[in-house]
């Protein structure tokens, strides 16, 4: 008898019952501990499969084959398992769904931001008299205040020439922000 053969013969002496209870008290302990159930629940997904098909009577090479593809779809799953059970409202408030922007009509945000830190760090520079003086960076964060849903958005202004507070049009979406031009073009 080969090791794959002692192996399944193993497995398929198991008690399913005994093995979903390895595999919540798994989900527990790591929750408790680490405060995370990623690993965990990948591992309790492969560990539960195995112990349905031993349940219901499957050969025990088809059990010790079915843990690696529960590890695959237990991590591949996971993502949808808890979007499935953390998601509460109504089709229409689902987050994951794609919204259409273009054509919706907002209001354009325009922060700037001076980086004071980078300034205080780079002052020891002033006292040397062949140093360079190092230029302090602006940042500037653009944002969309749609109307309609009162959404705030990242924003994509190609002209550099509208100001804040300004009335704007989504034109596209790219990445993920909001492409916008003024109203009055």
């Amino acid at each position: 008898m080969s090791a794959f053969e002692r192996l399944a013969v193993m497995v398929s002496g198991f008690d399913p019952w005994w093995l979903i209870a390895a595999a919540l008290a798994l989900i527990i302990g790591e929750l408790l501990l680490l405060g995370t159930s990623d690993t965990g629940l990948i591992v309790s997904t492969a560990i539960i499969l195995v112990a349905l098909l031993n349940a219901v009577g499957m050969p025990g090479y088809i059990q010790v084959w079915a843990f690696p593809l529960g590890l695959f779809g237990g991590y591949f799953g996971q993502r949808k398992f808890f979007g499935a059970i953390t998601y509460k409202g109504g089709e229409d408030d689902n987050p994951y769904r794609k919204k259409n922007y273009v054509g919706k009509k907002g209001l354009l945000i325009v922060k700037e931001t001076k980086n004071e830190s980078e300034d205080y760090f780079f002052d020891y520079k002033k006292t040397m008299p062949l140093e360079v003086e190092h230029e302090v960076k602006v940042v500037k964060t653009t944002k969309v205040l749609i109307d309609e849903t009162g959404e705030i958005l990242p924003a994509i202004e190609k002209s550099g020439l509208l100001k804040d507070g300004q009335m704007v049009l989504v034109i596209s979406e790219y990445n993920g922000s909001l492409v916008v031009k003024s109203r009055e073009e």
